[in-house]
């Protein structure tokens, strides 16, 4: 769907984004899956992933913020 968004805004200078969030843990999700295959489903942010061990971080907490200034 991204790939045919920039095409059709080519040259308008429109930039297209899009993120994959991956699965959620829902019951129709999981249904079917053993215990063992859902421990190893990537997780969501802010918790551990099981298979690497890093944790997952949101966008925002990625890129830093703008910084506010004191009024004088």
């Amino acid at each position: 769907m991204a790939l045919v968004l920039a095409r059709e805004l080519r040259g308008r200078d429109i930039p297209v984004n899009t993120i994959a969030p991956g699965p959620t843990a829902t019951a129709l999700f999981l249904d079917g899956r053993s215990d063992e295959q859902a421990a190893c489903l990537p997780t969501a942010a802010g918790s551990t992933d099981r298979r690497s061990g890093r944790t997952a971080t949101s966008p925002r907490e990625e890129q830093p913020g703008p910084t506010r200034r004191t009024p004088r």
